[in-house]
């Protein structure tokens, strides 16, 4: 077993049973009858609460819970009672006389329930309408919900209602005793809890609220984390058209390959036998590995199915849209009946029983995972990007179609993708699996939620659990936005809803020895100082209004309450900077517990760096403008306030972001004096964050280049970079940036111009002679829904999608499109696999190349047209 920080927790068994829960919407996950049903003990051992989804068979709650020592799923269901359920504000005497209620074939009763109202600090009385099953409440036709408009807590996902109620955390340990679930309680002991209070709080902040959240965060987060067995599948489909997928729907051709990997040493991959197919040369990297044929397709199938039944975690990378999905369709079309089946699809996830299944690709896809977690290490989603990128090694290439693979070609290539798959949660001390339950403890979701959600519903769920266990009512998005109205500040950026952060403007050129200063966690910092959340911006309080308003805006926050997201976010950010942080670079402490203290504040930096744009986002169920705006006011009033002082100490400011100031060679006295200041003043962590040996500023905002003290190289917002150029100029960027990084001195940028040059100069010749290949050309871009979705505009990788449907490749959202630009009458895109060399719009890319490294050379100084010269420059003025 893996566990993090176990040196200091005890875990203490509950006494009492845990309490009950509540939450529904866009989709229900219900869980049948199968053959593949889990044991039900009365006792167990420290289990881990892995999922809870709805039991169609039982009519309750399902508990997976994941025992370490038999490395199985458990099952428990609720036997608490527990039913779904809404509130309204109409009275119980007015509900009975409205037979379409009371008539109702999922009417269960009403109940007299007082809860506290915070938006308009009050307590009131709500009528809570019980159902007998999930889709009476919402989400089928004629559920209560669509009869009875004034309702509020509807829309919440039954399961994550029953979390609520019951105030499970998943990641967390239970036992089974005697039937009942009870907690394994996280205790700190008190050497612990002394000198966590001693460096995360000063003075002042002695309250008790506080200090009690402190430490029932630091207990819930030090907690001990299991490793879990796990498999990893990849399968192989006979294709119609080479590179491309097969509609899992129709699923009307065979799957010819499936590898499974797992954790505890299984390598096997099962392979249909078809005509005409040779064995081929014994491949290396099937050595060890169980090779099985068969002659049967429906055997084949069954056979994966028991592997996938026998484990409590499946990984797929892109199951939920092809592997499992394909799997399921497949089997019923072999007509394999459904209870056979251990596989249970929804709209837009794939589960499993008995136990959980992770699609990796959409945790990876994650913007937050992508940016805080890996720190964009990877650009692109798909598997060959993110394993090249974290962990040195991507899928293997074939230049054929796997129709036309030897068997072994192909058994070695399927098991490949598995082993990449599994190798994502093994690398690093299982990293992955780690992050993954750190995030489903501090956002209260099952695995597989947090794993395919965003992190807007990683806070809204967080907040849910907490107005739970409060008693407050969960009030509306509209109920939200009429109490508190709408931003007063016009946005600067497009399509915002308010002004943003403080972006000043660069000074352009080339500046030796730079030094950035950074707000440890800004806007986090700002929330729990400034005491906003979104029930004390703007409080009925008329005496607060004078006492705390917001700088720059109308608004005004309350004196009276601590709100729910300054204690929230104000305990994750002071563990973060002033503990988890600290600790995962203290020397005195092991290698290992560096890496699990580095973990945790990883996955808080996840949390917190989304705390304040939730609240500004229209998605977020308690979108509040005033309260993101006026975080974002508070921003920009520090910024102005550290500059003023910056300037009256004499400090020269090249640029500043948001929560960054980069200063030009600045003396040591007088950087601590800043960073003193804006602790006594502002009440806020000014540090170091990084620095420079020099930064190249062109005259855009946020778009410059750098080169760290060690040599590595940071580039922002420069198109070189972006998703969407083509693989030859990312390649030459790449180059062009290496050169960037040798210069130490000014007098270096005269030779690396000269570099520069015959980069440049040697792949505009190629351009221009059609000599760089298709598959360098290619543009790559995803598709956010299906193509014929798209009626107000269609983008390019559009338009080359909708080619291929006609002829007759299955395209569908969440695919990646590859493209060139081509001139060939009216059409100027087309998907790689139609298009030829001599069809390439050869004035496009190099518009295309002289965008990505004028960027970049401005940033520099240095003039692209000048540093190519005339001879090159025809493409351009032509």
């Amino acid at each position: 077993m893996f566990c993090v920080f176990l040196i200091w927790v005890k875990m203490i068994e509950d006494e009492e049973s845990i309490e009950e829960v509540k939450e529904s919407e866009e989709e229900l996950i219900v869980e049948g009858k199968t053959i593949y049903e889990a044991q039900q003990p009365q006792n167990t051992g420290p289990c881990y609460l892995l999922s809870v989804t709805y039991s169609g068979d039982r009519g309750c709650a399902l508990v997976k819970l994941y025992d370490p020592e038999a490395k199985k799923i458990y099952y428990w269901y609720d036997n608490s009672g527990h039913k779904p359920y809404f509130y309204t504000d109409i009275p119980i005497d007015e509900l009975r006389k409205d037979s379409r209620v009371i008539g109702h074939k999922g009417f269960d009763h009403f109940e007299r329930i007082e809860l506290y109202d915070v938006l308009r600090d009050r307590k009131v009385i709500m009528t809570k309408i019980v159902t007998k099953d999930p889709l009476s409440v919402g989400g089928a036709r004629g559920a209560l919900r669509d009869i009875i408009i004034r309702n509020w807590e509807s829309k919440i996902r039954y399961h994550h209602c029953y979390i609520y109620d019951r105030q499970l955390i998943p990641g967390l340990a239970y036992r089974i005793v005697n039937g009942n679930l009870v907690l394994i309680k996280p205790v700190l002991p008190k050497e612990m809890e002394d000198e966590l209070i001693k460096r995360v709080l000063s003075p002042e902040e002695f309250e008790e609220e506080y200090v009690d959240a402190l430490i029932e965060w630091a207990s819930i987060l030090s907690y001990p984390i299991v490793d879990i067995k796990r498999i990893a599948l990849d399968i192989e489909v006979l294709m119609e058209i080479k590179n491309t997928l097969p509609d899992p729907e129709e699923a009307k051709l065979p799957v010819i390959a499936v590898s499974a990997v797992g954790n505890d040493g299984l390598k096997v991959v099962h392979v249909l036998r078809r005509n005409n197919i040779s064995e081929g040369d014994k491949k290396d990297a099937l050595n060890g590995v169980e090779v099985k044929f068969y002659d049967n397709e429906r055997d084949l199938l069954m056979d994966v199915f028991k592997i996938i039944a026998s484990y409590p975690m499946v990984l797929t990378f892109n199951g939920d849209a092809f592997d499992l999905n394909y799997l399921w369709h497949r089997a019923i079309k072999l007509g394999i009946p459904k209870e056979k089946i251990p596989i249970i699809l929804t709209r837009d996830s794939a589960m499993v029983v008995p136990g959980i299944h992770i699609d990796l690709y959409k945790f990876f896809a994650n913007r937050a995972i992508k940016v805080y977690a890996f720190g964009n290490k990877y650009k692109d989603e798909d598997l060959d990007s993110i394993s090249n990128a974290l962990l040195g090694k991507g899928k293997v290439k074939i230049d054929r179609s796997v129709n036309e693979l030897s068997y072994n070609e192909l058994a070695a290539y399927c098991l490949h993708d598995a082993e990449l798959t599994l190798e994502l949660t093994t690398f690093n001390n299982n990293l992955v699996i780690v992050l993954m339950l750190l995030l489903a403890r501090v956002s209260r979701l099952p695995l597989e939620d947090v794993t395919r959600l965003g992190v807007s519903k990683w806070v809204q769920s967080l907040f849910y659990f907490e107005h739970r266990r409060r008693g407050y009512l969960i009030p509306n998005k509209e109920e939200i936005k009429n109490v508190k109205g709408e931003a007063t500040t016009a946005a600067v950026i497009k399509g915002k809803k308010y002004m943003g952060a403080k972006v000043i403007e660069p000074i352009p050129g080339v500046h030796f020895n730079v030094i950035v200063l950074d707000f440890a966690s800004l806007y986090p910092s700002i929330l729990k100082i400034w005491n906003l959340s979104y029930e004390t911006i703007r409080c009925p309080h008329e005496e607060c209004k004078v006492k705390r308003p917001i700088p720059d805006t109308p608004h005004w926050v309350c004196t009276k309450k601590r709100g729910l997201t300054s204690i929230i976010i104000g305990v994750l950010r002071d563990l973060r900077v002033n503990w988890y942080k600290p600790k995962s670079k203290d020397k005195n402490l092991s290698q290992d517990l560096r890496f699990q203290f580095n973990v945790v504040q990883s996955a808080m930096k996840v949390i917190l760096n989304a705390s304040y744009g939730v609240f500004g986002a229209e998605i977020f169920e308690l979108y509040c403008p005033p309260m993101a705006e006026s975080t974002t006011a508070i921003g920009r009033h520090y910024i102005d306030n550290t500059m003023k002082k910056a300037e009256i100490l004499g400090l020269k400011i090249l640029y500043g972001d948001t929560d960054s100031l980069f200063l030009y060679n600045p003396p040591k006295n007088q950087l601590e004096t800043l960073i003193k200041w804006a602790e006594e003043e502002l009440k806020s962590d000014l540090d170091v964050d990084k620095v420079y040996r020099y930064v190249s500023f062109s005259n855009r905002k946020k778009n410059y280049f750098g080169i760290l003290e060690d040599g590595s190289f940071e580039v922002k917002g420069l198109k070189g970079k972006k998703r969407d150029t083509p693989d030859f100029l990312k390649e030459s960027f790449k180059e062009v940036i290496n050169i960037l990084s040798q210069v130490k001195t000014p007098d270096d940028f005269e030779h690396a111009k000269q570099q520069l040059w015959k980069i440049i100069d040697e792949q505009y010749h190629m351009l221009k002679g059609r000599r760089i290949p298709l598959d360098k050309l290619a543009i790559r871009a995803q598709l956010g829904k299906d193509p014929e979705h798209y009626d107000k505009t269609t983008p390019q990788h559009v338009k080359a999608a909708l080619m291929l449907k006609k002829y007759n490749v299955p395209v569908k959202k969440g695919m990646t499109i590859t493209f060139v630009k081509v001139n060939k009458g009216d059409i100027n895109v087309m998907p790689v696999q139609l298009a030829r060399i001599d069809e390439i719009d050869i004035d496009k890319y190099i518009e295309h190349m002289k965008t990505v490294y004028e960027q970049l050379l401005d940033a520099l100084g240095i003039d692209f047209e000048t540093l190519l010269g005339k001879r090159s420059l025809e493409g351009f003025i032509n």
